[in-house]
């Protein structure tokens, strides 16, 4: 079985498009949870490169986040926690000047959610 954290990494994305898709992919995350966790990161992190005057690639969030260390049991709850505790303190400081950017990712990292 492949870990989570091999999974979300950018080097996998492109390389897991080749193979199938199994249904979950241990600790509980399922298929579609990995794909909304990519590309909600994928359009945040795309716009934290965008921002050179500012930020630029060295600050793109990574994968660690998300790599759970126990079986996940709701993963909303879960998703939700990292964003509020660790995702959103780190754009707040990234975008202090800039509240409605942060406002923009937290709802766009939990919408859609499965």
């Amino acid at each position: 079985m492949r870990c989570v954290a091999d999974l979300l990494s950018s080097r996998s994305i492109q390389a897991s498009r080749r193979r199938p898709l199994l249904p979950t992919w241990g600790h509980g995350i399922t298929t579609p949870q990995i794909q909304h966790i990519r590309a909600q990161m994928a359009a945040l992190n795309h716009e934290i490169s965008k921002d050179e005057a500012n930020l630029g690639i060295g600050y793109r969030i990574g994968h660690s986040f998300f790599t759970p260390v126990s079986p996940i049991t709701d993963f909303r709850k879960w998703f939700q926690a990292i964003v509020r505790y660790e995702i959103l303190p780190l754009l707040e400081e990234y975008w202090i000047d800039d509240p409605k950017m942060v406002q923009q990712f937290r709802l766009a990292l939990t919408e859609g959610m499965p």
